[in-house]
């Protein structure tokens, strides 16, 4: 019996390595042959209605955050790039009041709860397997890799989305793109232009 969990277990370690793996060389080869841009030539030109349950359970809708620019991070536990990228989700949430940050796990709920609860994540994080697959397709992205945000502009116009872990330069330089936007010194496709070039 004792030869049988340890084989089992043995089986989900390799299955879980290999599941980061495939992720980060995903995530390398949209990033290393531009596959950005092709992520966000389907973006959804506004927030959908997209409804999943947060930690405590309760049914949210990303509407109720679209009154400022929104950053929107999909992300799983079990994803290495995603875990290095919360930190820094956590500190710009901390120094940007201006702007929403709302987590969309693509996991199972007691990982997330404890995960959350372990990083002291004081953003809002909503739930779900398929449910957040399909709140991705419904922002038109189709290229499953782990991380990816979503950014979008005061009215819910979708910004694009960035594909891959997010360092500081990036986030700054689409900061000051949505800023721009803001202060009507350039367009929405000027903008939208300007991400995609990141």
């Amino acid at each position: 019996m004792l030869k049988q969990y340890k084989k089992a277990l043995n089986l989900t370690l390799v299955l879980m390595l290999t599941a980061i793996l495939i992720n980060e060389l995903t995530v390398n080869y949209i990033n290393d042959n531009g596959l950005n841009d092709a992520v966000n030539t389907n973006l959804a030109q506004s927030l959908p209605s997209i409804e999943l349950p947060d930690l405590s359970g309760e049914l949210r809708n990303l509407d109720e955050w679209s009154s400022k620019p929104m950053v929107i991070n999909f992300w799983a536990t079990w994803c290495a790039p995603c875990l290095r990228e919360i930190p820094l989700l956590k500190n710009f949430r901390n120094e940007n009041s201006n702007f929403n940050l709302i987590g969309i796990a693509v996991d199972r709920e007691l990982p997330v709860i404890q995960y959350a609860q372990e990083m002291q994540i004081d953003y809002p994080v909503l739930i779900g397997q398929m449910q957040a697959m399909n709140a991705a397709q419904e922002f038109g992205v189709n290229v499953y890799a782990l991380p990816f945000t979503v950014f979008t502009v005061a009215n819910g116009a979708t910004l694009g989305v960035f594909t891959g872990e997010l360092h500081q330069e990036q986030l700054d330089e689409i900061i000051k793109i949505i800023e721009d936007y803001d202060a009507n010194e350039i367009t929405l496709v000027q903008a939208q232009n300007q991400f995609s070039s990141i």
